[in-house]
């Protein structure tokens, strides 16, 4: 057993878990933002003409991410 092999990969099976978790919170974060964008119609005063479009267009976020 190599136990300095093991120790190394549970710590980074422990920085994956909480990377993980970091980028779920901040996925929480973005949905919510984008609700509340939609929710005052940001895009159209924006100059866009629907949510889809200022998020391509605008926020240059792409399709199926």
């Amino acid at each position: 057993m190599d136990y300095d092999n093991d120790v190394r990969t549970d710590a980074l099976h422990q920085r994956l878990v909480a990377l993980n978790s970091t980028d779920r919170s901040k996925t929480v974060e973005l949905l919510e933002a984008l609700m509340e964008a939609d929710r005052l119609r940001l895009y159209a005063a924006r100059g866009y003409s629907s949510m889809y479009a200022y998020c391509q267009d605008g926020l240059k976020m792409e399709e199926g991410v």
